[in-house]
């Protein structure tokens, strides 16, 4: 089994993860949008591009657009380095646009930087893409042209090598620099995380952006709570670098 021989820090592991592993059906890691909203929701930019990294078949997106406060008119483009779950979570668009339940968008044309990638509607006037895109690797994204990044568990997973964390992940620091790099001056990357601030702090030290946790207790059945962490990076503006000399 792949996942006896693989990490979640390898692209492997995902492969049998979404074929024949828990995540062949939709799976939501660690978090619901209701139980996030309060602290992503008032920084999310009343228009532009939002990138979804790892995005699985997670229903954030859907969750989102799906909420009143949300606001019109934002493009998603969802991205992860599991080819086939990423043809499923089109195919899952496709079917939404076509029973109508998510209104009248159009949806054709492309979205820039991933070539002709089909668009599809979203709720409140918002459309999202697909694409193929390593999130340690993001050259395929011009500096400074994202609004927000979002990333629910792909941090941790980057992570779960199977061996001490010492600081010293390359993956994880590739990662942080990609994210804060592709950011407009002012806009945020937001992680959900399982992992506390002492261990992801470090990694955004060295990178222009201000870095903040929040704990969130988190509805986890009927009756018991668990605790998940929101790290946010807010991508310095060119005042606030001058300032600091960056």
């Amino acid at each position: 089994m792949a996942q006896a021989h693989y990490s979640p820090a390898d692209k492997e592991y995902w492969e049998e993860f979404y074929s024949s592993g828990p995540g062949k059906s939709i799976y939501e890691w660690y978090a619901q949008w209701k139980d996030i909203s309060h602290v992503v929701l008032p920084h999310i930019p009343s228009q532009g591009k939002i990138l979804h990294v790892g995005c699985g078949n997670s229903q954030l997106v859907e969750q989102l657009t799906a909420d009143p406060n949300c606001p019109g008119g934002l493009e998603f483009i969802n991205t992860d380095t599991d080819r086939p779950v990423l043809e499923i979570m089109e195919a899952r668009a496709l079917k939404r646009s076509k029973d109508g339940s998510v209104g009248t968008t159009k949806c054709a044309g492309s979205v820039p930087f991933f070539g002709s990638a089909p668009v599809y509607p979203l709720p409140s006037g918002c459309r999202q893409c697909f694409a193929y895109l390593d999130c340690t690797d993001m050259s395929a994204v011009p500096t400074a042209t994202m609004d927000m990044v979002l990333d629910k568990g792909t941090l941790d997973a980057l992570l779960s090598t199977g061996k001490e964390e010492v600081g010293e992940n390359a993956s994880l620091e590739l990662l942080a620099e990609e994210v804060v790099r592709v950011l407009k001056p002012g806009a945020y990357y937001f992680a959900v995380s399982r992992n506390d601030s002492d261990l992801i702090f470090p990694y955004f030290c060295a990178q222009p952006c201000v870095f903040e946790t929040t704990a969130v207790r988190k509805a986890a059945g009927k009756a018991s709570f668990s605790t998940v962490f929101i790290h946010s990076a807010k991508r310095l503006t060119r005042d606030e670098e001058d300032a600091c000399g960056v």
